[in-house]
């Protein structure tokens, strides 16, 4: 039944029906190359629901080496032939930049040609990149349209359900900033106070940070740091949901020495818990580590691994310190490094994404988040 649930939202008009259940019951049961040799000919064709099947294929590294360059493009070519998904995918790839051009009025025209049921947090994000000139020049007018829109979006997702921790704090971002409206630090307190009571980690850390550093409340160290402590035991729990950039934010913590006593080792456990699923900037952090020798013994070779992994991962920012790591590697000790990463990729292709990639299949209207 989940199967047909799943396979209905995706194809709705039938079309290659029968071709369609058998790849999706084949990628769910893991038999990927039993579903690529029925997607590769649909793909062949064009059909924009097989090209957007493969293109997941390829950012996840399903059955296939992962390249998320190759699945941007597959995005790129479903998108242009109408599959609604993909256009969200595009609209999200070219917001953020991530393994493609970032341009933010290209994502607001995949965002508007997507329709106007794009969710209250897509709208939120092409605001942002707007309002703080991310990828394109500041326009405010711009910005607010998608910050209305943002607005509106979130009220709603309140009225069907009072507890959205999300819709709060993003409406509390929203008069903090003055996204789009006039900033009203009473109202955004509010909205935050309801987050922060359900639990909402982002909204805990803010509450946490204005009480200890003043503004919107008093001074109040002492109530600091037990909603920072606070905090830190959501980020855990997070973590338990199979939520990897909190493990990430963890690992930051304790390597900084924010809201928590400067601990290396643990900072390394989270970097690398986040990491084994495939969160590129955990890897970064791993390397860098390693790279300065902060807390652990200097070692280049475990650099170049970590840093090598990002990088290979699509994080272009990695590429300096994996640039500056090699320098001072034999041509043995870098042929080495990228062996350390194929084995590293093989020994974690089962958990690499899998709990995103499980997600998308079994809910695909979502489509992959690059923010």
């Amino acid at each position: 039944m989940r199967y047909l649930i799943m396979f209905l939202v995706l194809f709705p008009n039938l079309l290659f029906a029968d071709d369609y259940q058998y790849i999706l019951k084949g990628i769910n049961y893991g038999q990927y190359d039993l579903a690529l040799e029925r997607l590769e000919p649909l793909v062949a064709q064009d059909e924009p629901n097989a090209l957007y099947i493969q293109a997941m294929l390829y950012y996840y590294g399903f059955g296939v080496k992962l390249d998320r360059e190759k699945a941007t493009d597959l995005f790129k070519r479903s998108a242009e032939l109408g599959n609604r998904k993909a256009m969200l995918f595009m609209s999200r790839a070219h917001s953020s930049g991530k393994y493609i051009e970032r341009n933010i009025f290209k994502a607001e025209s995949w965002l508007e040609k997507h329709g106007e049921n794009a969710s209250a947090e897509d709208n939120y994000h092409i605001g942002r990149r707007f309002f703080k000139g991310t990828g394109a020049e500041s326009s405010i007018d711009n910005a607010e349209k998608w910050f209305q829109r943002a607005f509106v979006g979130f009220n709603e997702e309140l009225k069907h359900d009072p507890d959205n921790s999300n819709a709060l704090y993003r409406l509390g971002m929203i008069y903090l900033h003055g996204y789009g409206r006039d900033k009203d630090l009473s109202k955004a307190m509010g909205y935050f106070q309801k987050a922060y009571q359900l639990g909402e980690y982002r909204s805990t850390r803010l509450l946490g940070l204005f009480y200890k550093e003043g503004g919107p409340v008093d001074v109040d160290e002492k109530k600091a740091d037990k909603i920072l402590g606070e905090y830190v035991e959501l980020l855990k729990k997070e973590t338990v949901n199979r939520k990897w950039k909190p493990a990430y934010k963890l690992g930051r913590i304790y390597e900084k020495g924010f809201f928590a006593e400067k601990d290396i080792d643990s900072a390394l456990h989270w970097y690398m818990l986040s990491a084994k699923h495939g969160y590129t900037r955990a890897m970064l952090r791993v390397g860098a580590i390693y790279a300065i020798g902060d807390g652990v013994e200097q070692d280049n070779n475990k650099a170049c691994m970590w840093a090598g992994l990002a990088y290979s991962y699509g994080f272009s920012r990695a590429a300096n310190l994996l640039h500056s790591v090699r320098q001072s590697l034999s041509e043995e000790e870098k042929s080495e490094c990228a062996k350390q990463v194929v084995a590293w990729e093989n020994d974690n292709a089962d958990t690499l994404n899998k709990n995103t990639a499980d997600k998308y299949f079994m809910n695909p209207v979502d489509g992959p988040s690059v923010f």
